[in-house]
């Protein structure tokens, strides 16, 4: 006879809950369950690149405020359901400033006050980020099949 009590706690260890909050709607929130860190090689590389790649960016942005000399400029992240990558890390130059763009700068959008823009290498790493954010989306689906696979075949066993 399984010990599913003791199961069910090897699950809570080997996991972690995230609540992601990234829908329209502030009532509407969905959970990923993911390793927690150790417990799946593929997965601890695949958040390492993304740590890796989110301080890249950190730089990129850190670098622009310095020769611009202002800290008003910063990342701007469109907040809608399933945003792209590419909605992401513009930068975000409030328009009294005055600065000009820079001629490798590519023009994202505009409101009244502020212009968002995103710079090559900002691109680069945002497509470096697109598959990063793909392999984990898959290494995800991959432990919840394994994780399914080991619960079904303790069930089947039970009931043999």
């Amino acid at each position: 006879m399984v010990d599913f009590a003791q199961l069910l706690s090897d699950f809570k260890a080997s996991y972690e809950v995230d609540v992601l909050d990234d829908t329209k709607r502030k009532s509407e929130k969905r959970v990923a369950i993911q390793p927690v860190s150790g417990m799946n090689k593929e997965f601890d590389s695949v958040m390492c690149d993304l740590e890796e790649n989110h301080k890249k960016l950190e730089k990129c942005l850190i670098a622009i405020q310095n020769r611009h000399k202002s800290r008003e400029i910063r990342w701007y992240h469109k907040k809608t359901n399933g945003s792209k990558v590419k909605d992401t890390f513009q930068i975000e130059i409030p328009k009294k400033l005055n600065i000009v763009q820079e001629d490798d700068w590519l023009f994202r959008t505009e409101t009244q006050n502020v212009s968002r823009w995103h710079t090559p290498r900002i691109n680069k790493l945002l497509q470096i980020r697109e598959k990063c954010l793909l392999q984990k989306e898959s290494v995800l689906k991959d432990c919840a099949r394994a994780t399914f696979a080991r619960f079904a075949a303790i069930f089947v066993r039970e009931q043999s």
